[in-house]
């Protein structure tokens, strides 16, 4: 094997490693993200449910003095 081709060959298999990394990155990131996302909606939820409940219990309230 000459010089050019074992350069080639280094460059492949950096580019592949590189390219390897680069997938699990973008793997662990976006699992991240969707952690994120789903503590978001369960927040979001929570929120709404307490919301509702404040409502619900502020019509009654209205209703008991009417």
């Amino acid at each position: 094997m000459d010089n050019n081709s074992l350069l080639s060959l280094s460059r492949f298999i950096g580019k592949e490693r590189f390219n390897k990394c680069q997938m699990h990155t973008t793997l662990k990131e976006s699992d991240m993200l969707l952690k994120a996302g789903s503590v978001m909606i369960l927040l979001s939820t929570c929120y709404k449910l307490c919301l509702n409940s404040i409502l619900s219990i502020n019509s009654n309230k209205s209703l008991k003095f009417s």
